[in-house]
């Protein structure tokens, strides 16, 4: 069975005891490597999402795992099967987590579900500089841009989403 705890990770979590951050562990059993091979998977994907779905290619076609590392950090949807980067639950569950998710996704242009949680969920770094493609109306299609709820919710985030709406909303 092949360990997905690298053994640094392993002695930090061992460590720290950090429990309730990651799952509940019940640490003896890690103490002794007793850890089932999902359980170590779900583990290290909870200390390292992108890193896990980079480093281990095969596992990029699982639902399972793929759900948890975008749920962990949206952008961990960059490393998903083209077939989950599809997948409306994976790419909702990744914009939840951040908006920024919204660029390795593939066919939600006009998925308003999708585009509407993106734009709700406008989340950047202390100190970010705002780059025009941050908003989500940039990933929309003309249909979209033209939707109330969805413009009013991506402007009262950043007002320069505003740029990306209709010019009927524009001039509304």
């Amino acid at each position: 069975m092949k360990k997905y705890l690298p053994p640094k990770v392993l002695r930090f979590l061992l460590a720290k005891k950090i429990v309730n951050k990651y799952e509940k562990v019940d640490w003896n059993r890690l103490e002794s490597h007793d850890l089932s091979e999902e359980e170590m998977k779900l583990l290290y994907i909870r200390m390292k999402p992108i890193r896990f779905l980079r480093d281990y290619p095969l596992e990029r076609k699982n639902k399972k795992l793929v759900l948890a590392a975008v749920q962990q950090n949206g952008r961990a949807l960059e490393y998903a099967s083209k077939e989950l980067r599809k997948d409306h639950e994976v790419v909702l569950a990744a914009v939840k987590q951040t908006h920024l998710a919204l660029e390795y996704a593939i066919g939600i242009k006009d998925n308003r579900i999708v585009i509407l949680a993106a734009a709700r969920n406008m989340n950047f770094p202390r100190g970010a500089i705002l780059f025009h493609r941050t908003s989500p109306l940039n990933y929309a299609s003309d249909r979209l841009r033209n939707d109330h709820d969805v413009v009013k919710a991506a402007v009262s985030q950043i007002g320069t989403s505003l740029k990306y709406a209709s010019n009927r909303l524009k001039n509304h």
